[in-house]
């Protein structure tokens, strides 16, 4: 059952157990026990987590929804970790974030970003947020354009790039927040969390998809 479903359900029974201004019913020691018990049940529901799951040309994507936001999409490098779980394939907010990636890996025209949600610190969020503006479709940029980016933002005078890179590197949705597009200052391929293999094939896509050449193509070193 989705949380939305258990809201309306939920006010339903508020409203036939308490909904009317009969005293003897307003004392009735059971009322508060319903509403107790509907209160626990909608944060367990609200806190659920879903799932669903993407084949793309890096490997299997598990996606991850509070039913509301998707929270997280990572690679998954063992299936086997997928064979207990219930997956979500047709709620709204999978239907919505497959659409965005279908128009990621076969065209260009990426759509209007699904609702996502950032659980992590301040700085985190900070830093994940500069990676959606600065690290556009084909473009990368270096840890000292995200530290930038965080000291206009704080107004700081410096920002260390190694605390920038452990943020990155704690990016909790892959591909949507472009993480792998972050390159050392002499466009050196520093680590990703789904393997230096997997961040070249994703470059080598958008390449590929912006039919860059020559001079123009996204360039990286392999140290």
């Amino acid at each position: 059952m989705f949380a939305h479903e258990f809201r309306k359900k939920s006010v339903k029974i508020i409203e036939n157990n308490g909904g009317n201004n009969n005293r003897s019913n307003y004392n009735n020691k059971t009322k508060p026990k319903w509403n107790v018990e509907i209160l626990i049940n909608f944060l367990i529901i609200r806190n659920m987590k879903h799932f669903a799951k993407y084949d793309c040309l890096i490997g299997t994507l598990l996606i991850e929804s509070d039913d509301e936001f998707i929270t997280k999409i990572d690679l998954i490098k063992d299936i086997k970790l997928l064979e207990n779980i219930d997956f979500e394939q047709n709620s709204l907010v999978f239907s919505d974030i497959k659409l965005w990636l279908d128009a990621y890996f076969v065209n260009k025209q990426i759509l209007i970003n699904p609702k996502i949600k950032f659980i992590g610190t301040k700085f985190q969020k900070l830093v994940w947020e500069g990676l959606q503006k600065l690290a556009k479709f084909g473009q990368t940029i270096t840890y000292k354009d995200l530290a930038n980016y965080v000291i206009s933002k704080n107004k700081q005078s410096k920002m260390s790039c190694q605390a920038i890179g452990n943020a990155v590197g704690k990016n909790p949705l892959l591909i949507i927040v472009p993480c792998h597009r972050v390159v050392g200052t002499n466009k050196t391929l520093t680590g990703f969390s789904c393997g230096i293999d997997a961040k070249i094939k994703l470059l080598e896509h958008e390449n590929i998809l912006l039919d860059k050449s020559g001079d123009n193509r996204l360039k990286w070193k392999i140290v």
